[in-house]
């Protein structure tokens, strides 16, 4: 009679949690493997995929105040508003208040960078009234008024700047400037309200405001140049190597979710539970000493049943009287019994589960087995 010393250690392991497991993990990957092939999907060829163009719209408003001198005589209140013509010897200051803001269609990083300068320009003059066609003889950034940069992440800006001049010692340099002069010239200051919008590759645009004062004369109006709304419309730029790379990864992370989805069906539905293992173990391993049939036995057509605990006792029972084990597998149980005359014997394994403590399967006698032999051999030397 054969008896088999394959290793069993894959055996060992086989549990019906096993499978639960596998089944979990797979519907897990299922969903992270769906997730991630849909958000590719939607960023590279979807509704998220950005447009050939951006479209930028800004506005900006200007608003100022000439304040007077106090007790003037002339006008009793502090100050006077915008589109009035105004007279400089009772001028104190002037108070302007700028706004900015731009809104793009789809966000995109843009560098804004925000300026505002007071130049003093002194221009030929050929007449009574100052045209922007006189010569200029003199232009010079005097003074910056406020200068910065700010990133904005989605590119949409916004800013409101308060600025407060003394247009005395602009009229002193304007004077300073014609008593050198053997012909007539007229002087204005111009403040320059200036910003900047850049991407880092076809955004590149400048949107400027002005505000234009003549000092000059003893009376002057306030003009206003440029204009208060402005549309640009930029190609979108490219993805970067960091979004490429991320996208490649979120495809390759969603295929390998989704492998690992298939490996964990595929072992799922290959798996065997302990019962299947072992009975499929046991008839071919013990192919020489065991008879498949395809009925059973009553025990109650025989005087005595033994019930045998272990299927070792089984093989030394069929070597002992020299008849071989009957298999007959139910529903339920795997059925092994040695009839003898009027006594039956019979060693069942039910189809539980979990494995149970009481059951020794063939791998666990054969490592008894193996640890007594080799006690045995350490008491000897």
């Amino acid at each position: 009679m054969k008896k088999s010393k394959k290793s069993s250690t894959k055996n060992a392991s086989t549990k019906a949690e096993v499978r639960t497991g596998f089944v979990a993990l797979a519907v897990v990957c299922f969903v992270i493997a769906a997730a991630g092939v849909v958000s590719f999907l939607l960023k590279t060829v979807g509704a998220e995929a950005p447009a050939d163009y951006i479209h930028m719209a800004e506005t900006s408003g200007i608003d100022y105040q000439v304040y007077l001198k106090p007790d003037n005589g002339v006008v009793n209140k502090p100050y006077l508003g915008m589109n009035e013509t105004y007279t400089y010897d009772i001028v104190d200051r002037i108070v302007f208040t700028n706004s900015y803001t731009s809104q793009l269609s789809q966000a995109t990083n843009v560098k804004y960078n925000y300026s505002a300068t007071i130049s003093f320009i002194a221009r030929v003059a050929r007449g009574n009234i100052i045209s922007d066609s006189d010569p200029i003889i003199a232009e010079e950034v005097v003074e910056t008024l406020w200068q910065y940069d700010a990133d904005q992440p989605d590119g949409n800006s916004s800013l409101v700047e308060r600025s407060e001049i003394n247009l005395e010692r602009f009229r002193d340099k304007y004077s300073s400037i014609k008593s050198s002069l053997d012909f007539t010239v007229s002087g204005e200051i111009r403040i320059d309200l200036v910003v900047k919008a850049s991407d880092g590759a076809s955004l590149n645009n400048e949107y400027k405001r002005s505000i234009t004062i003549p000092i000059s004369q003893s009376y002057f109006e306030i003009k206003l140049g440029g204009e208060d709304k402005k549309e640009t419309d930029f190609n979108a730029p490219s993805r970067t190597t960091a979004e490429v790379l991320a996208l490649v990864a979120l495809g390759a992370g969603a295929i390998g979710a989704f492998a690992v989805m298939l490996f964990c069906i595929k072992k799922a539905l290959s798996y065997k539970s302990w019962y299947r293992e072992e009975i499929d173990a046991l008839l071919s391993d013990y192919d020489d000493a065991i008879i498949a049939t395809t009925t059973t036995v009553n025990p109650k057509h025989y005087k005595e049943h033994i019930a045998v605990e272990s299927f070792k006792e089984m093989l030394q029972l069929a070597t002992d009287i020299g008849e071989p084990i009957m298999y007959y597998e139910t529903s339920k149980t795997a059925d092994f019994y040695i009839p003898k005359e009027d006594i039956l014997y019979t060693f069942v394994i039910r189809k539980t589960a979990k494995e149970p403590e009481e059951f020794k399967p063939r791998r666990e006698i054969e490592a008894e087995e193996e640890k007594a032999l080799a006690h045995g051999s350490d008491q000897k030397e």
